[in-house]
């Protein structure tokens, strides 16, 4: 065989004809300015990785205070739009002291900058019947009316989503 008799033809790649069909791939990391919506909140800190279109956000925050409506409550601010194909394009996870020191979800819906608050057991859901926050696609964000912020509450938040560009 032309293995063992050693007779097959060189067959090793330059590395000239590799890196010419490789893209590089841009990582950017920095800090983002939150917007707090329908409640008040001080950053702790806000840090953010994106490795091509991948975005990495973090928040810490202490929660000053809220203002009991039916308004949605939401947090704007991310460091890059979100890519526009389809919901959501990104979730996460928050924890902290806010209401019995219960975990809940986040999402990014397409084109946009902002956090959506999911529910957990015991928030009102959106559009359902039932008072305990079911996850069921969009309609259990929290309403700011559910959400127990003070001056002791705090969110540490890590959240993933596609941008746009």
């Amino acid at each position: 065989s032309k293995i063992t008799s050693g007779t097959f033809a060189d067959a090793r790649i330059s590395s000239s004809s590799v890196t010419a069909h490789v893209t590089a791939v841009n990582v950017n990391t920095g800090s983002w300015t939150p917007s707090y919506n329908n409640f008040a909140g001080t950053t702790g800190n806000a840090r953010y990785v994106r490795v091509g279109r991948l975005v990495s956000a973090t928040l810490y925050a202490q929660i000053t205070g809220y203002t009991a409506t039916d308004n949605l409550i939401y947090i704007s601010g991310l460091p890059y739009t979100s890519w526009n194909s389809g919901h959501p394009v990104g979730s996460g996870f928050v924890s902290g002291s806010d209401i019995g020191n219960m975990s809940f979800g986040c999402y990014v819906n397409a084109n946009s900058s902002a956090i959506y608050l999911r529910g957990a057991k015991g928030r009102r859901a959106i559009g359902v019947a039932d008072n305990e926050g079911t996850l069921r696609g969009h309609d259990a964000q929290y309403l700011s009316d559910d959400f127990q912020g003070g001056s002791s509450a705090y969110l540490i938040l890590t959240l993933n989503y596609i941008s746009a560009s």
